[in-house]
């Protein structure tokens, strides 16, 4: 029944997304119409282009570390109100998350239930939508093209002067320092 009740809440969302045209176009997964391919045309497309006219470009890779455990409740709550998700979704989803406990086995010890703080369920039909979502609002924060994949991220800039390559590394050092993100 959760299963089957999480498909009605993750299409009603989707459709939702979709028809008030909320969701990044720099996103290519999770979603229908996105997939690896298309993500690399389009960057190599750009590529190609900044190329031929003489600019070099830079590029960071970056793969956001146990994403679906670090997405923080209260912050992907307040971003489904933020989008105007119907308060009845941001209950449930609520629910959803929050409460949730867990514990560690080690040859049969158990260590004591605790509170679940942060992170999505792994293998529900609802998490890698809920994780888009939490990040849906990156490409909007950095100032470089950027491109999502799940949680594999590009960004890249045409480097026309010195600043440009200064931008890149100070993008590079914020991630490290866990300013992008909110990690």
């Amino acid at each position: 029944m959760a299963k089957y009740t999480e498909k009605i809440i993750r299409e009603h969302t989707i459709k939702y997304f979709t028809d008030n045209n909320l969701f990044t176009n720099k996103q290519f997964s999770f979603l229908s119409g996105g997939t690896t391919s298309l993500q690399l045309l389009s960057v190599l497309g750009q590529w190609t282009k900044d190329l031929n006219e003489g600019k070099s470009v830079d590029c960071i890779y970056m793969d956001f570390q146990k994403c679906f455990d670090t997405v923080p409740h209260r912050r992907l709550l307040h971003q489904l109100q933020g989008y105007g998700i119907n308060n009845q979704i941001i209950q449930w989803v609520t629910d959803f998350l929050i409460g949730r406990k867990q514990r560690v086995s080690v040859q049969c010890t158990f260590s004591k239930w605790m509170l679940v703080l942060s992170g999505i369920p792994q293998g529900s039909v609802l998490g890698p939508l809920l994780f888009v979502i939490y990040i849906n609002e990156l490409p909007k924060i950095v100032k470089s093209t950027i491109y999502l994949f799940a949680d594999d991220t590009k960004i890249f800039r045409s480097i026309n002067n010195p600043e440009d390559t200064k931008y890149c590394k100070k993008i590079l050092i914020n991630y490290w320092n866990g300013a992008i993100h909110g990690s």
